[in-house]
């Protein structure tokens, strides 16, 4: 149910976003040819996604009953702008050459420095990547401009996230080991809060919805968040690339302490790891939708939302 939701959002998000590109190249000087290559990669790194959080900004407003406004679609293309910056940044990090089974960012850029015989083409590669990530946020925040309160939420939780990234990546340096409460706290910032709780939020708050709905859709979003990332981490180390679009083992190859590693080092198996991760995704599927349980909606509206906890749970990609 939720995949066919999310199939008619995606292409309403695509459509939206051509337009958008559409409408910024129009804008730039004939001289802006760099802006014009940003604009196109972007104009095809972002369709390649599966557009969860922009779906997501309108299932939060579904929760209202309100109609659609040009604001909700604004703010689901933002959302999938947000995206993009942080996943293009995220693959210079890790240093991961394959994003949504295409060549990442900075490696498209390494490859076109290297066919211009560019020397230095690596290092180059990445700093124009930064860039385009720069761009990515920036156009996301123009798309929520008009909408004062909306774009505050983000500036809050796209910081935390920040702040969750800074501590994972020197959490991958240190000799110090994370406590499993302190790696499931960094899921909660880096990408519960953000990933699903900050779209339903957005998309709620165009609707008008009172404190309450926020308050219980945030909670079922951090949670079901939590239980997202977990089942990332594995698909990290036994996923398919060809399925996922991205390679195998790089949190690894990073030594980031993941929920996973932790369980590993401490059980010394993998099956014991798994079966850990295993059940703490049902804790945490099984918290975020007590909390849903408590909104007021419809009963098709419930089986969409139960159905998105089945497709982040179980999904193999």
């Amino acid at each position: 149910m939720f995949q066919q939701y999310l199939k008619e959002k995606k292409k309403q998000i695509e459509k939206n976003l051509h337009a958008f590109i559409n409408r910024q190249n129009k804008s730039l000087d004939k001289s802006c040819v760099w802006g014009r290559d940003v604009l196109n990669r972007l104009d095809e790194f972002i369709p390649r996604g599966k557009s969860v959080r922009g779906a997501l900004v309108y299932l939060g407003r579904d929760v209202t009953n309100n109609e659609y406004t040009p604001a909700v679609d604004n703010a689901a293309l933002a959302m999938e702008f947000f995206q993009a910056g942080f996943l293009i940044h995220d693959d210079i990090m890790d240093h991961d050459e394959l994003r949504r089974g295409h060549p990442s960012i900075h490696r498209q850029y390494q490859m076109v420095l290297n066919h211009n015989h560019i020397k230095n083409s690596k290092d180059t590669g990445v700093s124009l990547a930064v860039c385009a990530g720069d761009a990515a946020f920036f156009y996301g925040y123009q798309l929520l401009s008009p909408y004062s309160s909306i774009q505050n939420l983000c500036s809050q939780e796209l910081t935390r996230v920040v702040f969750a990234q800074i501590q994972d990546v020197y959490a991958g340096v240190s000799n110090e080991e994370e406590s499993i409460d302190a790696i499931l706290s960094l899921y909660a910032d880096k990408t519960g809060r953000y990933s699903i709780a900050l779209p339903l939020l957005v998309g709620a708050m165009l609707g008008s919805a009172n404190n309450n709905v926020l308050k219980h859709l945030r909670t079922f979003g951090k949670n079901l968040g939590i239980a997202y990332q977990l089942v990332d981490d594995l698909l990290n180390v036994s996923g398919d690339p060809t399925v996922t679009g991205k390679p195998v083992g790089s949190d690894a190859r990073e030594h980031k302490q993941t929920a996973y590693n932790f369980y590993l080092k401490k059980t010394g198996h993998k099956t014991a790891a798994e079966k850990k991760i295993y059940e703490l995704v049902e804790h945490y599927t099984k918290t975020g939708l007590r909390e849903l349980n408590t909104i007021h909606m419809s009963l098709p509206l419930m089986h969409v939302f139960q159905s998105l906890t089945d497709y982040l749970v179980n999904r193999k990609k």
